[in-house]
């Protein structure tokens, strides 16, 4: 597993899950891109050294295609294994439920769901009588009155730089579908690439340049936890990010500024573009899924763990006497209906909350293409933009590259139209 946020919350219930079922439970902590390796290399040996494993939702094609985790239904629909109470299907977030499904099977049950959205630090907005972004322009605009105006010392922006499919091409996606871009013709009729189109060229002229004017020295190297700290620190004016960047930045100790924060659904697409056509918001969950390889009664065992650590009943408990703004990393990162309507979470309504389940109802989930090659076409593209950012390599040999390299993996891969 990961240490994403409510993962420690879980784990001390640990104890209780043991002595319900009488089922002894260990555990292994990795960092997200490890927990994906360590994972791919025990389906793939067929180790089987993890009987339950949390993955993020752009693996699920590759481990449902190889046959490397099972369907759900035999278990979800058993009443001697399922518990009503417990799972409570219909109390998920529908889209962050159908984040563990594929092909109209459920696979996964959702741990943590988040989506994207724009966010700022409002004392500045006000200081420079700057207004909610509406376009592309708008932020720019934004990110350069607020680092000339605070001589540097505050920087504009922070966009994630370091390559990766879940580090910088996660927050370049939504950037791509605000300039009209896709990464493939037709998906999933058609998969011949476009990211040598004009629209794409224009997205990352856009994300590299507004990192490299008004953004931290060496963020081309930096990755979602190096942006969150800075955030956090209050040093940079804005951003587009994960939404459990809000528990870290709004209402927390540690944050610099915890009361002058706000957010908005998605990201401000360019003129002549709209959010509600383009959908330029990002979806995402960590969930739990079941080895295949390993036997029945290791993947019954499996499975209460996933009901457990993901239920209704259990979620509850978790935030009874819960006051925000106690530390709780579950802000931003909510599965749950019943949780979105406790009154603490309501309070922060206007901040973050409407924001956040705008972009969960209205992100496209195929925003980063649900296919058994994505991680291979991700990294293309983030290696590519990471260069840009750097200086390295000029925007329109960066998009001509990636348009060879993933073309390489359709046609091999045989989709239409190559097949």
């Amino acid at each position: 597993m990961t240490n994403v946020p409510g993962t420690d919350q879980i784990l001390s219930y640990v104890p209780s899950f043991q002595n319900q079922y009488n089922i002894q439970l260990s555990h292994e902590y990795f960092s997200s891109d490890a927990v994906r390796e360590k994972t791919l290399i025990d389906f793939e040996g067929h180790t089987k050294q993890y009987d339950v494993v949390m993955t993020g939702t752009d693996f699920t094609p590759l481990f449902t295609s190889g046959n490397m985790i099972v369907p759900l239904d035999q278990y979800i629909n058993d009443p001697s294994i399922a518990e009503p109470d417990q799972l409570a299907l219909d109390d998920i977030v529908d889209a962050f439920r159908g984040m563990g499904q594929f092909n109209g099977v459920e696979y996964e049950l959702p741990h943590y769901g988040e989506s994207t959205f724009t966010f700022w630090r409002t004392d500045l907005y006000e200081k420079y009588g700057l207004s909610e972004p509406k376009t592309t322009d708008d932020l720019w605009h934004n990110a350069e009155t607020i680092f000339k105006g605070e001589k540097g010392k505050v920087f504009g922006i922070t966009l994630r730089g370091r390559r990766g499919q879940g580090e910088n091409c996660y927050t370049y996606a939504p950037v791509m579908r605000a300039f009209g871009a896709r990464f493939f013709k037709d998906y999933p009729k058609d998969l011949t690439p476009t990211l040598d189109s004009s629209e794409n060229l224009a997205a990352l002229k856009w994300y590299s340049g507004i990192l490299q004017n008004f953004a931290q020295p060496g963020v081309a190297g930096m990755g979602v936890m190096d942006c969150l700290v800075d955030d956090q620190k209050g040093i940079v004016a804005q951003g587009m990010e994960a939404t459990p960047i809000i528990h870290y930045i709004y209402k927390n100790k540690d944050s610099a500024f915890p009361d002058a924060w706000k957010a908005m659904p998605a990201m401000p697409c360019a003129p002549g573009y709209s959010v509600d056509k383009e959908k330029p918001m990002e979806l995402y969950c960590w969930n739990w899924a079941i080895n295949a390889d390993v036997d029945d009664k290791r993947k019954m065992a499996a499975f209460k763990w996933m009901q457990f650590a993901t239920g209704q009943k259990t979620t509850s408990n978790l935030w009874k006497g819960v006051d925000l703004p106690t530390p709780f990393l579950y802000r931003g990162a909510v599965t749950r209906k019943s949780v979105l309507a406790l009154p603490q979470i309501q309070a922060e309504k206007d901040v973050w909350v409407d924001a956040f389940l705008y972009s969960a109802m209205n992100a496209d989930v195929e925003i980063r293409p649900r296919i058994p090659e994505w991680p291979d076409i991700g990294d293309i593209v983030g290696l590519y933009l990471q260069d840009t950012i750097a200086g390295g390599a000029k925007p329109e040999y960066a998009v001509a590259r990636m348009q060879d390299e993933v073309e390489r993996i359709v046609k091999a891969a045989k989709y239409p139209p190559y097949a």
